[in-house]
């Protein structure tokens, strides 16, 4: 071929022609690179977790009866939902071998047939809308410990039995929710 033949052919073919090469290339890289080291298996032995080995894995919901409810990373437990049928529910004050600490968002909610709850000395903090949508929901025990009530947590037409000197009792006399001594 003549030079003026190779110029023309680059010039029709130039930019493909690098393109293939680049790729081809890029496959070869690929395909002759050495196999990945899998890392060596650690000397010391995995740390135990900080929660019991008798209770769930950290995140993952759990049905126990009535309750669903979940372990958390600092070693208690947060009650997601209640499935029973209604009445009168006392909550436990564990699940597995967790402290119950926390009343999830909405774990009531909607729960028509509910007519009272208990919840256990240790429980701190209501979910937002806890106990919203309880239509049948006339008492509601809460405990001296707890401290923090979510938003529309508990509905004005239910009574609360609480410590007089309580955060819940502070709270329930803000909303104007009706209270009853304990």
């Amino acid at each position: 071929m003549k030079r003026t033949e190779w110029k023309r052919l680059l010039r029709r073919w130039g930019l493909p022609a690098l393109i293939i090469a680049l790729a081809g290339f890029s496959l070869w890289q690929l395909l002759t690179r050495p196999p990945l080291e899998t890392p060596p298996a650690p000397s010391q032995p995995t740390p135990a977790p900080s929660v019991p080995a008798t209770s769930a894995p950290v995140g993952v919901p759990v049905t126990d009866g009535d309750f669903r409810w979940e372990a958390r990373a600092d070693g208690t437990a947060v009650l997601l939902s209640y499935e029973g049928d209604g009445g009168a529910v006392v909550l436990p004050d564990r699940f597995g071998a967790l402290p119950l600490r926390r009343i999830g968002d909405g774990a009531f909610r909607d729960c028509g047939a509910v007519t009272a709850v208990t919840v256990p000395e240790g429980v701190a903090s209501l979910g937002d809308y806890a106990f919203y949508g309880c239509g049948a929901l006339s008492r509601l025990i809460l405990p001296a410990s707890l401290t923090d009530i979510g938003s529309w947590a508990i509905p004005q037409h239910v009574t609360v039995s609480c410590p007089a000197d309580s955060e819940a009792a502070r709270w329930c006399e803000r909303r104007s929710i009706p209270l009853s001594a304990e």
